[in-house]
């Protein structure tokens, strides 16, 4: 069972919005972060068939990673 507050879980959704913006206007990127790599820092993977999805993982050793799907809008998608 995984045990979290509400906090954590809105900033890992709003990086994972801001990374999967980034991969719409950067395609070519397969990794964003919105900061330094350092501890606790959160770090995306583009990822998916598609590469629509967006795998958040943090920098820590008790996070769990999560995927979020179809979090890359194509382009000219409302």
């Amino acid at each position: 069972m995984r045990s979290t507050y509400i906090s954590e879980d809105l900033q890992q959704i709003e990086f994972a919005r801001k990374a999967g913006e980034h991969f719409a206007n950067h395609p070519e990127h397969t990794t964003f972060t919105d900061g330094e790599i350092e501890p606790d820092a959160f770090l995306a993977i583009r990822w998916g068939m598609d590469n629509d999805c967006v795998l958040v993982t943090q920098l820590h050793s008790y996070h769990e990673p999560t995927i979020y799907a179809q979090a890359v809008k194509k382009a000219g998608a409302l």
